[in-house]
């Protein structure tokens, strides 16, 4: 056994034997002791994190929850003032009580920092009220007719309402939350309904809480009620809260556990709020409690890289005398890469190197002789694609007219279809009938202008070309057919399906390096995945693609432009969903190959 692991080893190549000794005695032991150090490392850093992150929370929502308490405290106040009760039960007008019961609701609403306004409704439906920073609501009735509805239900006890938005003095939107609680006789025990009580609190005093908490843990934070209704969110969230998750908590005790969302790993934490029936919900990015070990994780892989390079370089020099006459070998393919031909390898011993050597002499040899073959062949091969690319737009675009002159005839019965034949025959001789490949930009913008006067002639005049394309550029030589295709592909997949009209602008630039035009419209556009799909598509087209496929007109002219004038130009697409599309044609002054 042990000699043919021998004998497997010695016959391995030179740079298989130095990587394996690398592998086996440097990396990986240093990759498995920095790994084993960074998982105790993140083991240890997570509960740690965890703990601190659970202290936290529990403090946050204990404060909440003796805030929302306190409230509940404020609303029972009436119940136990037998002066307050004798001027609700009171029969009288609204400003002979009204400075009583204010300084009732002066001392209610300046029990807690953060209330915004105290309001006492009475049986007789009059409002008195005490507020700050002008934050009365102005929609006192219709609310408060609501509210009354929802204590008759509770039997005295207090209600916590979720937030709300609502129009202070000014009639500016601010979010609150509050607690409302059913005053009762409980001077003569009768019990009998002496009015309503309201207090409201800005939705800050939660979100400030929430906010520090979540400056410790990145995270994203919410507040929902027994019903699963938003109480607060911080502003910042960047990921949604998952409803079926949401039933999976133990709504009694809290507590967290670890999850995917979008293939993004997190920490799910949630703490009841008993005092308002709430649940507080973290979702915390397990990447950010772990910064410090992701730095000892590169620090350990940088360490390992330094090493093993080293060992490379060392393994290198010692096998250098070994490896020159491949090197030389290898510098002479690279000259012949380049493009010279005519060098060889200097053959000087009858080895492995130079069998080699004498074989890759005779390959040179052979391609020169195959070249002046193919060059041939190429040349009429490249002058079949134009010609065949040429003629795979007409039949496309003739199809499209002419269904859209059947259909106009068919509807409206007007002379419309003489224009309409009239401008298609312009068209057809520009495509068809025309023999030179080569033709002026200012041609193909009046070939474009006719395709457009024919599709408003079918959209009802739905679409408008702007032009700006300096003088001198409109005499330059273009190929036939390069901006009709592209307009084409805009209007039947940007803008037929916009609503309102649609607008094509075309610019062209002459620049050092060749002409640019860009070609816009404010269509429908694209999303960022549609995009990359079309600019391969245009890059590596299938050999199987149907012609009705989308992107047909664009490939066509990409295609055409990189046999004209080479591969390093043709058409880039740019689009954002919503906005549109621009298609930029970069070309050079000259073609590659004659007119």
């Amino acid at each position: 056994m042990l000699t043919h692991l021998k004998l497997f080893f010695l016959n391995m190549s030179m740079q298989k034997k130095l990587s394996l000794i690398i592998i086996i005695f440097v990396i990986v032991p240093m990759l498995t002791t920095g790994l084993v150090s960074y998982q105790n490392y993140t083991r240890n850093l997570k509960e740690k994190a965890i703990e601190l992150i659970m202290q936290s929370s529990n403090q946050m929502t204990s404060r909440l929850d003796d805030y929302i308490g306190e409230m509940k405290s404020i609303t029972a106040i009436p119940i136990y003032s037998r002066e307050l009760q004798q001027l609700l039960m009171k029969p009288g007008p609204y400003l002979e009580r009204s400075d009583s019961i204010a300084f009732y609701l002066r001392f209610m609403n300046n029990m807690r920092k953060g209330n915004d306004a105290v309001y006492i409704l009475d049986r007789d439906g009059n409002i008195f009220y005490n507020d700050k920073r002008f934050a009365v609501r102005a929609n006192t009735e219709e609310r408060f007719s609501q509210f009354q509805k929802i204590v008759a239900s509770a039997n005295g006890s207090a209600v916590v309402q979720g937030t709300e938005t609502m129009l202070d003095t000014f009639g500016r939107p601010k979010e609150i939350f509050s607690v409302i609680r059913e005053i009762r006789d409980s001077e003569l025990g009768t019990y009998q309904s002496l009015g309503t009580v309201i207090v409201d609190s800005d939705i800050r005093v939660i979100g400030d809480a929430v906010d520090r908490l979540n400056d410790i843990t990145h995270g994203s934070s919410y507040i929902l009620d027994a019903n699963g209704l938003n109480i607060y969110r911080n502003q910042n969230t960047s990921v949604e809260l998952p409803p079926a998750l949401i039933n999976t908590v133990n709504r009694e005790t809290g507590g967290w556990r670890d999850i995917q969302i979008a293939n993004k790993s997190y920490i799910f934490l949630y703490t009841p709020l008993k005092n308002a029936d709430w649940m507080f919900y973290s979702l915390i990015p397990t990447q950010s409690l772990f910064k410090e070990a992701a730095i000892i994780r590169n620090v350990t892989l940088m360490v390992i890289l330094i090493v093993g390079l080293l060992s490379l370089v060392l393994a290198i020099f010692t096998a250098n005398a070994l490896t020159k006459p491949l090197r030389k070998l290898t510098r002479v393919m690279r000259t012949v890469e380049s493009g010279t031909m005519e060098a060889k390898f200097p053959v000087k011993y009858r080895d492995e190197i130079g069998t080699l050597g004498t074989t890759f002499n005779q390959m040179i040899t052979r391609i020169q002789e195959l070249i002046q073959e193919v060059y041939i062949v190429n040349m009429k091969k490249v002058v079949a694609q134009l010609e065949a690319l040429q003629a795979q737009i007409n039949p496309h675009f003739i199809y499209n007219t002419l269904e859209t002159i059947r259909m106009r005839a068919i509807i409206n019965k007007d002379v419309d279809v003489a224009d309409m034949t009239y401008t298609l025959g312009n068209l057809l001789r520009y495509g068809i009938l025309r023999e030179n490949e080569q033709v002026t930009v200012q041609q193909e913008l009046d070939h474009l202008d006719n395709y457009i006067q024919l599709q408003n002639h079918r959209f009802r005049n739905k679409f408008k070309l702007q032009l700006d394309v300096p003088e001198p550029l409109l005499q330059a030589k273009v190929i036939k057919l390069l901006f009709q295709p592209i307009v084409e592909n805009a209007i039947y997949h940007g803008l037929e399906h916009k609503l309102g009209d649609g607008l094509i602008t075309i610019v062209g630039i002459q620049e050092e390096e060749g002409i640019r035009f860009t070609i816009s419209d404010n269509g429908i556009g694209m999303s960022s995945e549609q995009e990359v799909e079309l600019q391969q598509h245009l890059e590596h087209p299938s050999e199987n693609v149907r012609k009705s496929d989308k992107g047909i007109g664009l490939r066509n002219v990409h295609q055409r432009i990189q046999i004209q004038y080479g591969k390093s130009y043709g058409l880039q697409v740019k689009s954002r969903l919503g906005e549109g599309t621009t298609v930029t044609v970069t070309m050079c002054n000259q073609p590659s190959w004659g007119e």
